[in-house]
């Protein structure tokens, strides 16, 4: 028996390849192909448990999904084929932000007991990376490296804060303080594993913490991992060291060197501590409302969307003429608008 499903996913995650996809429609979990290809249903169950937040991962051989198949929501992985479906998470609690590493050796999950966890897909063993004394641990991002967690929680005045931490735990470090940003969230590393991405907000509207009437204003921050004697955007060459460098940099981002396009080499993420929090330095983008940090997959560039708060969203009031979706280079500034998709697309 067949059914067609129209507009009905509520989730999805492409492969590695690009080439599949895995999505969750009607609390059952699919793998399709992007182009032409079979439809694969992962764990099938006669429709007797529902499945949702599918997350493939980076080396494609795992799919990690949340399933309430053993009764209640638990966390579960499998092969893509759906033939040996694990159940990794034993909590009587909610489930959620399910993030792989890179090097696809661990998922990341948190939970409603305000603890980030490790699930080491080669042992099978979970461990409990950082917590919170207040609320849920927030968004969680790994490093290129597969060394690093950002990830955000709240203070006592519920201002939600980022903070890096080792992948197998051990001292948290905040990246900002309360002298130079009133919070953050929403932190992204580049794929060249230089910088950390994120967003300040001023002027909250819950918690403690409350201005008032004041608008939630938002920025878009970058922070240099490591202690640069040189400002980024400035592309002068005085001298032959920064000319080679110049030159070196050049390489990497077309792909030339190994370490480009099509190259395998991972880079290492390098943090110098000292002096860390003033190395933050701001991006300009239109707009008081930024979401959606992603990545490129090579480099230093970060897709967003932005637009402004307040305008465009009520009856008949004017268009914001700056909401949509953005490319940003960190390194020189740079933004540029993605044109908006065709409306008959």
């Amino acid at each position: 028996e067949f059914e067609t499903i129209t507009n009905e996913v509520d989730a999805f995650d492409l492969s590695p390849s690009g080439r599949r996809a895995v999505i969750s429609a009607r609390g059952q979990i699919f793998t399709i192909a992007t182009e032409r290809g079979d439809i694969t249903r992962v764990a099938p169950d006669k429709m007797a448990s529902r499945n949702s937040a599918p997350k493939w991962s980076n080396d494609g051989k795992l799919v990690a999904f949340i399933s309430d198949r053993s009764g209640r929501d638990e966390i579960w992985i499998s092969d893509p084929e759906g033939r040996a479906p694990k159940k990794v998470t034993d909590l009587d609690n909610e489930k959620g932000a399910l993030v792989w590493t890179p090097d696809s050796a661990a998922l990341l999950y948190t939970a409603a007991d305000k603890k980030l966890y490790s699930y080491n897909v080669a042992d099978g063993k979970t461990a409990v990376v950082a917590s919170s004394e207040v609320g849920r641990i927030g968004s969680v991002d790994v490093s290129p490296d597969s060394k690093w967690i950002a990830f955000s929680k709240q203070d006592r005045t519920l201002r939600p804060h980022v903070y890096i931490i080792p992948i197998a735990g051990g001292e948290e470090r905040h990246i900002s303080d309360d002298s130079l940003l009133y919070s953050e969230t929403g932190a992204v590393w580049t794929a060249d594993g230089r910088y950390l991405v994120f967003t300040s907000i001023e002027g909250t509207s819950s918690g403690i913490a409350s201005q008032g009437g004041i608008n939630t204003t938002m920025a878009l921050w970058a922070l240099s991992l490591r202690d640069q004697d040189r400002d980024p955007t400035n592309r002068d060459i005085d001298n032959e060291a920064q000319g080679l460098a110049a030159e070196a940099a050049a390489r990497q981002n077309t792909g030339r060197g190994g370490s480009g396009q099509g190259g395998t080499q991972i880079p290492e993420v390098r943090i110098d501590w000292n002096g860390l929090a003033r190395r933050a330095r701001q991006l300009s983008v239109p707009g008081t409302a930024i979401g959606g940090l992603t990545p490129s997959p090579e480099g230093h560039s970060i897709a967003l969307t932005a637009s402004t708060a307040g305008i465009g969203g009520g009856r008949g009031g004017a268009p914001d003429a700056n909401a949509g979706m953005y490319i940003i280079d960190v390194e020189t500034g740079q933004l540029t608008r993605v044109p908006p998709a065709p409306e008959n697309a």
